[in-house]
């Protein structure tokens, strides 16, 4: 079945309207459970995110928020296998964290950085053996952060590595199988990018993987738009809220400073509050 519009607009379905239909197609039953990642999303109805480590910073603040707007169990597929390469974003800020704390005098964004570690040393590695200056795993230092930040401490985390690498590792490889598991066991929360550097891996394997789960199986898989339009791929989603900053120094042994006052990043986190049920 080849199904019509498979451009990046026709990817998305609207957030209530996926979790509707999560529901329905869950009470089709399956009778073979190919792997435990199948097993696991298909015991009860997930929100999901995929990214290769958990952490609290504001899209996982959004994610949560849409997931529970949804009345969706929110649950982070990570990859701790992935190699850490600088020039991901992503990647780049899971070793170099920014806190945003507010607005400063002359109205830009008040920004504080912490590295956790030397990224040269990092480059090809898997991030599951990436150890922060102090001695601490990087996938253990996320997650404690996870524990910290009230937002994110319920969150469910099931390390996929297994099954990614059984897909052949690659996203090229994985990504059918991956628009898969997003038929009848979950909603994939994503913001897939059409500009700059993304564009390529959006055209190239994003879309064509996503038309292959539709051809193979007959249906769309569920996924609803992370980003607010607005402001879809902004690297202050990457950022984190400021009151963390004291918790991220404790665990690097730094001397910590007053904690920062929550701060509700107007410009971009209220859109999770405010229009949520829209999307």
């Amino acid at each position: 079945m080849t199904m019509p519009g498979t451009k990046l607009e026709r990817l998305y379905t609207p957030l209530l309207e996926a979790a509707a239909r999560l529901h329905i197609r869950r009470q089709t039953k399956v009778l073979t459970l190919a792997n435990p990642l199948e097993r696991l999303l298909a015991a009860r109805p997930y929100a999901v995110l995929f990214r290769q480590v958990a952490t609290p910073n504001y899209e996982m603040q959004r994610f949560v928020a849409m997931a529970n707007a949804a009345e969706l169990t929110p649950l982070v597929l990570e990859y701790h296998d992935d190699k850490f390469v600088h020039f991901n974003a992503a990647k780049h800020a899971l070793l170099k964290l920014r806190f945003h704390s507010g607005m400063g005098r002359n109205g830009g964004a008040r920004v504080r950085c912490l590295n956790l570690a030397d990224m040269n040393g990092c480059d090809g590695r898997p991030l599951r053996e990436l150890h922060t200056r102090r001695g601490q795993g990087i996938v253990d230092f996320h997650h404690a952060m996870m524990d910290a930040a009230a937002f994110s401490r319920r969150v469910a985390l099931h390390d996929g590595s297994a099954w990614f690498l059984q897909q052949g590792g690659s996203a090229a490889s994985y990504y059918p199988e991956l628009f898969r598991l997003f038929l009848r066991h979950a909603v994939l929360f994503e913001s897939f990018l059409t500009s700059g550097s993304d564009a390529a891996f959006t055209d190239n394997v994003v879309l064509p993987a996503f038309e292959t789960a539709c051809n193979r199986h007959g249906e769309i898989p569920l996924v609803c738009r992370l980003d607010p339009v607005e402001s879809e791929g902004d690297p202050l989603w990457l950022q984190y809220p400021g009151e963390l900053f004291g918790k991220a120094q404790e665990m690097l042994g730094m001397t910590t400073q007053a904690s920062e006052p929550p701060n509700h990043f107007d410009s971009l986190r209220s859109t999770s509050e405010r229009d949520v049920q829209k999307r």
